[in-house]
This record gives C-alpha cells, sequence and structure tokens, in this order.
C-alpha cells in the first residue's frame, strides 16, 4: 500500500470522530445504545475506507459521505427532515475543514466527475487535523451555548488564528531542504499535539470557570437564606413579644372587668389605641413587600431608639 494510502488510512480514526462529534452537537438526543451508535460509526469507517481504496471519484466520495452521515443520523431521535437538513450542515462544515488546507497546499484542479490525482501527505494531514480542530470547536460552542454559558466571540477568533498560525508554520517549515519523510511525520505529530492540548487545557480551564461560577452562586444563595432565616427569626420574636403583651393587657380588663371598674376599662383602652397610634406605618406606598420590610427595620431602629425623620 503506497505511503498516502497508509497515511490516511491512520487518520481515519480522526475524521470519524469528527462526525462523531459534529453529529452530537447538532443531534444531542440519541434513540439508541452506545454500542449500537460505535458500530455505526465503525461500519461508516469501513464503507468509507472501501470506497476510498477502490473509486476514487470526488463526486461518488461526496454523495457516498452525505448518504452514510444521513444514515448516521438515524441514531438520534429527530425527524427525517431535521436529520437530512443536519446531514447537510455536517458535510459543509467538512467540505470547508478540506478547502483550507488543499488552499495552502495549492491543490485546487478537481474534476468531480474524474479519478483524482491528489495524494499529497502534507495535505491529507492538514485536513484531518483541521478537521478536527473544527469539529471539537463547533461541539463546545454548540454544548455551551445550550448550557447558557455565554463565551465572547473573540475567544473563538482567538483560537481560529492559533489553528491557521500552526498550519502556515507546519506548511512553511515542509519548504526546508533536505526534509525526510520522518521529519515531515514528526512535524505533524507535534503540530496536532500543540492544537490537542491547548484545547485540552482550554477545556479544564472552562470547566473550572464554571465551578467556580456555580460555588460563588451557591455562597450567594446560602447568605440569602441565611438573612432570610434572621428574618424570621426576629419576626418570631417580635411576635412572641405581641403574644406576651396582648395576655397581659387581657388579663388587666379581665380584672378592671371583674371589679365593674368601666371607667378603668375605658381609660386603659384609651391608652392602648394612643400607643398602638404612636406604632404606625412609616411607609405606606401600596407595595406591601416593600412597606413590611421597611417598617420592620424602622420599627427595630425605635427599639433602639434610633432617631430619624421621613420626608
Amino acid at each position: 500500500m503506497p505511503i498516502y494510502e497508509a497515511i490516511c488510512m491512520l487518520t481515519l480514526p480522526f475524521h470519524v470522530i469528527a462526525i462523531y462529534l459534529l453529529c452530537n452537537a447538532f443531534m444531542p438526543k440519541k434513540r439508541y445504545s452506545g454500542k449500537v451508535e460505535v458500530i455505526s460509526y465503525i461500519s461508516y469507517a469501513t464503507c468509507v475506507s472501501i470506497i476510498f481504496l477502490l473509486i476514487r471519484i470526488p463526486i461518488v466520495v461526496l454523495l457516498a459521505n452525505i448518504i452514510l452521515i444521513f444514515l448516521i443520523s438515524f441514531n438520534y431521535s429527530y425527524p427525517s427532515i431535521t436529520r437530512f437538513l443536519n446531514t447537510v450542515i455536517v458535510y459543509i462544515i467538512l467540505m470547508i475543514a478540506e478547502i483550507i488546507p488543499l488552499g495552502m497546499v495549492g491543490f485546487f484542479h478537481i474534476n468531480p466527475f474524474q479519478g483524482t490525482q491528489f495524494d499529497s501527505i502534507v495535505g491529507i494531514i492538514l485536513v484531518r487535523i483541521v478537521t478536527f480542530v473544527m469539529a471539537i470547536s463547533v461541539y463546545r460552542f454548540m454544548k455551551r451555548r445550550k448550557k447558557e454559558y455565554r463565551i465572547p466571540k473573540l475567544y473563538y477568533v482567538i483560537h481560529i488564528f492559533i489553528l491557521l498560525g500552526t498550519l502556515y508554520l507546519f506548511v512553511v517549515s515542509l519548504n526546508a531542504e533536505n526534509l525526510t519523510l520522518l521529519q515531515m511525520i514528526m512535524s505533524s505529530v507535534i503540530l496536532m499535539l500543540v492544537n490537542g492540548l491547548i484545547l485540552y487545557t482550554d477545556e479544564k480551564l472552562y470547566c473550572a470557570m464554571v465551578v467556580y461560577t456555580q460555588e460563588n452562586t451557591l455562597h450567594l444563595q446560602a447568605l440569602a437564606y441565611e438573612k432570610q432565616n434572621e428574618t424570621m427569626r426576629q419576626s418570631l420574636s417580635i411576635i412572641r413579644s405581641l403574644k406576651h403583651d396582648m395576655k397581659n393587657h387581657l388579663i388587666t380588663l379581665q380584672a378592671m372587668y371583674e371589679n365593674q371598674s368601666l371607667e378603668g376599662v375605658h381609660s386603659y383602652i384609651s391608652k392602648m389605641m394612643e400607643e398602638m397610634e404612636g406604632t404606625t406605618n412609616t411607609l405606606d406606598s401600596g407595595n406591601f413587600v416593600v412597606d413590611s420590610i421597611v417598617n420592620f427595620k424602622l420599627q427595630e431602629m425605635r427599639m433602639l431608639d434610633v432617631i430619624f425623620s421621613s420626608m
């Protein structure tokens, strides 16, 4: 088997993983178990390998890929029209990922109805890298958007810039004289590792950011609950005080009534009314919640002999 075909077969798993990520990015609801899904992707890789080795006609490869990706979409619980549209979107992303490396190696003379002579090892490696990185970026973008963790657009621009920059440096390094096949393969492996480590590190930083945000939110909720609990305790204390005062007032009134001291009852009730008028609400905005909170706090200030004035 020629070196180009061998490199294609060795890097095919990256292409299959890229398709898996893209399908799950646009169709996250799965219909079957993981085993069925794995079998379907292995079958896809087998069919693509056979078509690539036996029939290297671009239009045949294109149609075969679209049909096979659409068959893979049956793993997901979506209507047929939705699965078809998502299949088209996935393949458009794959085509864009191939156009960029083909432009870098200067290969655009492809007749879709004839066998292609493209056999650039550098080109196929670049195609696999760009496809894989784009698939990861799209998958993470869709996942984060659904979770409503907003990521600035500049973040994705920087990722694309790093990818294109490393690819450019890789292509430029290939122009060096006396470059051996081993050196080219090592450069390709280093390029994939650099981009992979960048994505891995970024994923860890993103997870740490999410955990920190969740912990901070829980801390703020705990503080709010603690404050609410303190307010409830103060309210219960005031209620107990009112019950105690009311009990004393009723005992006093009962004693006056038994002694038939009607004037004393009348005087005592008048005094109680005057005291109650002295504790009327300071704020009456019409908003019951706001009025209750503000008047409650003002009452606490009165109990502490704090002098204040209302406008």
